[in-house]
């Protein structure tokens, strides 16, 4: 393992062939699940109880967490991050913005992002690929943007994973500073991922001859895709460590899910079936165990439901939030991981449901 990664590893997934206050707590009950796989349960809207809205921030339409008093975000909003105290978008032609919740709009791009946003699990760093190929970080309290060294050859790619809380500094000076920005390559022949460090380089994550798509990344594990096998299912493996200091590492393989992200306690991955998202969306979820690869639950449409999910994150340790169509109403499902399921909010009826472009409901995005 190299010092980068002796510090800081990730979650990888390798495929071969072989995403307060007084309302009460949402899914009461559901807190830590039974280690015995549940009943695999159906992803269906239908006959499912309202529950409070999510303790995550999200969007409906152009409005801040469903609020009318909010409407911050522009028509065009591909992905956006809350952090401490900011809001932090990229539109669909790659546009960053940052603005306080409550308004006003930015209209002046403060960079431009070439994919997917990344944010830290403190809140105040979120990361994206510059068209130049460099990691660019907003970190709060900060005038300009931090750029770290970039990798030769790499124009343009998407942000995975953001370690650290300061980019500005090192823990030489500061005290617990330093930051890692994870990232994977677009456009490329093969999967390409990197880490790029405040202290000045960027360092390839290979995974064999066949390259890597990373997938997430916390301190003690890896995860991401290498090659999609003929029928475009996935095998995917993950290697990682019990805590920071240990020297045995632990790994897994499975060809049944696409390994998604961390929970939050980092005891459980949130995967997608084998196909991750296609088509529509992805027909279901489930959720692994991080010790042995094997799902604690699953959650999948059938024929009859017709359901697919077009964005998923983890609420807390204990729930998992997924954007469900099905047929012509919208909805955010809070599904718990004792297998208990409830609307977060109100479900929607939509007049285009085939305009998902437009899909009313959008997840921000979670470290």
């Amino acid at each position: 393992m190299s010092t980068c990664r002796a510090v800081l590893a990730i979650l990888v997934v390798g495929l071969s062939a072989c995403a307060p206050g007084s309302e009460p707590e949402p899914g009461a009950g559901a807190s830590t699940p039974p280690s015995a796989t549940l009943p695999s349960q159906v992803l269906s809207i239908a006959g499912l109880a309202a529950g409070p809205a999510p303790k995550i921030a999200w969007a409906k339409g152009m409005l801040f967490n469903g609020d009318p008093a909010k409407e911050v975000f522009p028509s065009d909003v591909d992905q956006f991050a809350r952090t401490e105290q900011l809001v932090v978008v990229r539109d669909v032609e790659g546009n960053v913005f940052a603005y306080a919740p409550d308004g006003p709009v930015g209209t002046t791009p403060i960079g431009q992002a070439t994919g997917s946003l990344a944010m830290n699990t403190e809140g105040n760093l979120v990361a994206w690929i510059a068209p130049d190929g460099s990691p660019t970080v907003l970190q709060e309290g900060e005038a300009r943007a931090a750029v770290l060294e970039k990798q030769d050859g790499i124009t343009a790619g998407d942000a995975v994973a953001v370690l650290g809380r300061d980019c500005f500094n090192g823990p030489e000076t500061v005290e617990g500073a330093g930051c890692s920005v994870y990232f994977r390559a677009t456009g490329t022949d093969k999967p390409q991922s990197f880490v790029a460090s405040n202290h000045g380089f960027v360092e390839s994550l290979a995974a064999g001859e066949d390259g890597l798509n990373l997938q997430d990344a916390d301190p003690t594990g890896e995860v991401g895709w290498t090659t999609i096998n003929d029928d475009l299912t996935t095998c995917s493996a993950y290697t990682g460590h019990e805590t920071l200091d240990a020297d045995a590492a632990k790994s897994w393989k499975t060809c049944d899910h696409m390994p998604l992200s961390f929970s939050p306690d980092g005891k459980h991955v949130l995967a997608t079936g084998p196909h991750g998202y296609e088509g529509l969306g992805a027909s279901g979820l489930s959720i692994l165990d991080r010790q042995t690869g094997k799902p604690t639950l699953t959650v999948d449409s059938n024929e009859k439901s017709q359901a697919a999910i077009l964005d998923m994150a983890w609420e807390d340790e204990a729930h998992v939030l997924a954007v469900v169509l099905q047929q012509r109403d919208a909805a955010i499902v809070r599904v718990g991981l004792d297998g208990s399921m409830e609307l977060a909010g109100e479900a929607v009826r939509l007049d285009q449901p085939d305009d998902v472009a437009n899909f009313p409901f959008r997840l921000a995005i979670q470290p």
